[in-house]
């Protein structure tokens, strides 16, 4: 038989599928750790495809599975119980005693491995038909919420583990929001443990990768995404949390359905705008522009798509006569685009940081050189490539020569233009170097501005991918 490398030494003699190994694992069993106990089962109870040393015969599994249920601990007990078959008409003596012996276990862990691994139909009663053996086949559409949410925490868990297309979760968490949470019957953690557990231990990235659950298509698993977006107003936010941060929305595949962001609060919102691989482009400028929530601003433009217009940094150009409290307002939104907005030009890097220099003497962060490095090598790697970035570090040039013909101080030097420039010398606004910058780019063609590269002032952009 084939070993795998991976097993301990001391468990090779219960590997090697031979009867005389059984016999081995039932003399040693008593002296096996937690962790061998463990090890033994998931190998020597997994399918054959699942492990090279996995048992060949049925009656040595069961032999094993008989031999793990009788151990002390619960969670070896729970290994075997989730490798015993579904229960049939004509089972024999043994495996109807073998069933009974995990349904009265003491572990509710143990008595609801079969259910996890849906070996039988879950345990409530069906909607609109008349009660039933536990075990009969679930042909209704829909499961009784009540007697879902009246079952132990552990049974709820199993239940919701499998990818019956017959159990709704939105509709079981939107019961318990509306009868059973306001009178304390079940908590906000209870629900998002059933969710969790609904959604399967990958679910994000699931999501990301539009990839139905097992057992189930590309059709099913659209319908999953439209359902769970619809229960977001009607559950807690602490559950909304959880499908805000992963739904794949806003795209020809997957459009948020209507109605719901429009429910959603300030948090929520933000949750869901902090997200860069949902675009939601008009929606980000509006809430960016109108928005009376720092917190909401702040995520609008933490997205790499959000489109910063060079309007939006000439809002905020400090200007002498701006009052206290129209200085305090600037600052406070530089500091949102310098700390949260990905999508900033190099040239509206450098100006906002500019900005904040004059409006604070003493202002510094490192942070901000390092976005332009960011920028420079998404430029590069995001198929905009030289000339993209080309362009854009040259109108981080013209930015310097605005800066060197606008000081911001009287105590600095002002430059002069280049004599082949010399006709745009009424674009120059004193003590507004961005205005000056957008006046001069405007009116120069960029084949000019490169023909003058080598004579404008130069700034660095640590780690860029250009050569030169």
């Amino acid at each position: 038989m084939e070993t795998d490398s991976s097993i301990p030494p001391h468990l090779l003699l219960f590997m090697d599928g031979t009867p005389l190994a059984l016999e081995r694992i039932r003399c040693a069993w008593p002296a096996l750790t937690l962790a061998d106990k463990s090890f033994l089962v998931s190998a020597l109870l997994a399918d054959r495809k699942g492990h090279p040393n996995a048992l060949v015969w049925k009656r040595h599994h069961n032999a094993l599975i008989d031999v793990a249920l009788g151990d002390e601990n619960a969670y070896v007990r729970y290994l075997a119980a989730r490798r015993v078959n579904a229960p049939e008409k004509d089972d024999s003596d043994e495996i109807r005693a073998r069933l009974e012996r995990i349904d009265e276990d003491p572990s509710d862990l143990v008595r609801q491995a079969l259910l996890e691994m849906e070996r039988i139909a879950r345990p409530f009663r069906l909607i609109g038909a008349p009660d039933c053996h536990p075990e009969v086949l679930d042909l209704s559409g829909k499961y009784d919420p009540a007697q879902f949410w009246e079952s132990s925490h552990a049974r709820r868990l199993a239940a919701a583990t499998g990818s019956s297309l017959n159990l709704s979760v939105t509709d079981l968490l939107r019961y318990a929001t509306k009868e059973l949470l306001p009178n304390g019957r079940v908590t906000v953690h209870e629900m998002a443990d059933v969710l969790l557990q609904n959604l399967g231990p990958d679910y994000v990235e699931r999501f990301g990768k539009r990839r139905p659950q097992p057992g189930r298509s590309i059709f099913h698993f659209d319908g999953e995404v439209k359902e769970l977006w619809k229960v977001i107003p009607d559950v807690p936010k602490d559950i909304s949390y959880i499908l805000l941060k992963c739904l794949p929305g806003g795209s020809k595949y997957h459009p948020i359905p209507p109605g719901i962001v429009e429910s959603l609060d300030e948090d929520q919102l933000a949750w869901l705008l902090w997200r860069d691989d949902i675009e939601l482009k008009e929606l980000r400028r509006k809430l960016y522009i109108e928005s009376d929530s720092e917190k909401v601003r702040r995520a609008s433009a933490a997205s790499a798509k959000f489109e910063v217009l060079d309007s939006d940094v000439s809002r905020l150009v400090p200007r002498a006569n701006d009052s206290k409290e129209q200085t305090e307002w600037k600052i406070a939104e530089l500091l949102i685009l310098a700390d949260s907005c990905p999508a900033l030009s190099l040239v509206q890097i450098d100006a906002v940081r500019h900005f904040l220099w004059c409006l604070h003497e003493h202002y510094y962060r490192t942070s901000h050189r390092d976005m332009a490095a960011e920028r420079a090598k998404r430029l590069w790697k995001d198929g905009a490539g030289r000339p993209g970035l080309e362009t854009e570090v040259l109108q981080l040039q013209v930015l310097q020569l605005a800066k060197s013909l606008c000081p911001a101080r009287d105590d600095e030097n002002q430059a002069q233009l280049p004599d082949s420039l010399r006709m745009h010398e009424h674009l120059i606004i004193p003590a507004n170097p961005w205005e000056t910058y957008l006046g001069l780019w405007e009116a120069v063609e960029t084949a000019k501005w490169k023909d003058l590269y080598g004579g404008l002032p130069h700034d660095w952009t640590p780690d860029s991918p250009l050569p030169d």
